[in-house]
């Protein structure tokens, strides 16, 4: 297979994506195509996205669906939106087999439409590993025998961090470490999370 990344178009993106020559266009985060900073942007990317919509059918297509609403803004119009997508898919990927639970909980596939299970895979060869484990351990003055658990990404309420730090808590042992590394635009969530 020969995979295309088609980069975005702030006008009619998907009828951009579908005038490369592919055989199947796969689409990962659907939400910026009908989602926008205000309500006229918001209503003339739906526009746009209805539109695209149509075009979509005429094309073999996957969504990944990595979330089946979104997280941080009001999700209210998500379930209606992604279902308009859904309805041109031919199959969905889904990372879980509990996923793909919830994911037909939600959502209604289109006759003939398959749901793949397909594990998330890793980012171990995209990025350079040129610290050793005991060299990052001294860097952030950690004993070599410490049992280390990890949140890595982006800090946001809806993750559930204050949850995770509060059952750490409980279970820790003595010398253990909890580790969140990540970008955070909401520095008083970061200031509770200090707290």
């Amino acid at each position: 297979l020969d995979v295309i990344r088609i980069p975005n178009r702030r006008f009619f993106p998907i009828q951009y994506a579908l005038s490369h020559p592919i055989d199947l266009l796969h689409m990962d985060w659907p939400h910026s195509f009908y989602v926008g900073r205000s309500w006229l942007n918001t209503r003339v990317k739906r526009a746009m996205y209805f539109l695209g919509r149509r075009k979509l059918q005429r094309k073999p297509f996957v969504w990944t669906a990595h979330n089946l609403v979104r997280h941080d803004h009001d999700q209210r119009d998500d379930i209606p939106m992604v279902q308009k997508l859904i309805d041109c898919c031919d199959a969905v990927m889904v990372m879980s087999e509990a996923a793909r639970a919830a994911l037909l909980e939600t959502y209604r596939l289109s006759e003939g439409a398959r749901v793949a299970v397909i594990p998330h895979g890793h980012y171990i060869d995209c990025y350079s590993n040129t610290v050793s484990r005991e060299e990052a351990r001294s860097r952030l003055d950690i004993d070599a025998t410490s049992r280390v658990v990890l949140l890595l990404g982006r800090i946001q309420k809806y993750k559930g961090i204050d949850r995770l730090i509060d059952a750490f808590g409980e279970m820790a042992g003595g010398g253990d470490v909890l580790l969140i590394a990540g970008p955070a635009e909401d520095t008083g969530f970061v200031a509770e999370l200090h707290d």
